[in-house]
């Protein structure tokens, strides 16, 4: 089998005809009926957009708040925008971490230094009952979920413009990252710290190659900001902070 004329035509009749030789008798109006059809659906097809993805509506969300906000030059203002139109696509297209929320999985926190000066920012979950929760879930906070109490309270010193938080996890390779504080624009929120806090830990995990040979014995092993609560932010020198977090599993 094969070739041009794999299959012999025949006609109405049932006689199969020569190739190349007049095809069976159809109504004339037949061809046009089904071009116009065809022609029709392919117009359908061709005017309806694709539906715009999360990313794609994040990008076109922002660029509408930068033109309304005057664009704005300073990082921690351009940084706000970025996250409301974060919040506008959750409220949109649907929560994307929150399916791995931790409910009433166990939560084992980490211990937070004990020494003179310790300065801390605490992150505290809204009260559920018959729940003991530590911190809040980095995924829930990724979702714009209500699950922090007092998000928009006010929550560094004038001064703290930048933070730099050292990220450190068996497997993975330390990282300093600079996220954003306060500007001469507005204090920077717990909420938004904490998104900020939230966005570092998964570019952590996504963008660092996990090496199994670098992780001690008996140490728990984290991949992804689905498993990280968020109990407190501390520092000693009010510049480089560190996460005081629980992990699940």
């Amino acid at each position: 089998m094969g070739g041009r004329y794999a299959q012999t035509p025949c006609h109405p009749n049932g006689q199969p005809h020569a190739p190349g030789l007049m095809p069976p008798t159809i109504s004339s109006e037949a061809p046009s009926a089904r071009h116009r059809q065809s022609h029709a659906s392919a117009s359908r097809r061709q005017a309806a957009p694709a539906p715009e993805t999360p990313n794609e509506a994040a990008a076109r969300i922002f660029y509408d708040l930068m033109e309304a906000a005057g664009h704005p030059s300073c990082y921690h203002c351009i940084h706000d925008l970025k996250i409301e139109s974060r919040r506008q696509v959750a409220g949109s297209h649907g929560a994307v971490f929150s399916q791995y929320a931790h409910g009433l999985k166990p939560q084992i926190p980490t211990s937070l230094p004990s020494v003179p000066g310790l300065i801390t920012i605490p992150f505290t979950p809204k009260f559920v009952t018959g729940q003991t929760l530590h911190g809040v879930s980095l995924a829930e906070i990724l979702d714009f979920r209500d699950v922090l109490d007092d998000p928009r309270e006010r929550v560094l010193d004038n001064s703290l413009n930048k933070i730099f938080l050292t990220i450190e996890h068996p497997g993975y390779p330390p990282v300093v990252k600079q996220i954003s504080g306060n500007c001469p624009h507005r204090p920077v929120s717990r909420f938004n710290l904490a998104f900020s806090i939230a966005e570092a830990y998964h570019t952590y995990f996504t963008g660092n190659q996990f090496n199994p040979t670098q992780v001690p014995p008996n140490s728990p092993v984290v991949r992804s900001v689905t498993q990280i609560r968020l109990v407190n932010l501390y520092t000693m020198d009010r510049t480089n902070f560190r996460a005081h977090v629980a992990y699940v599993f």
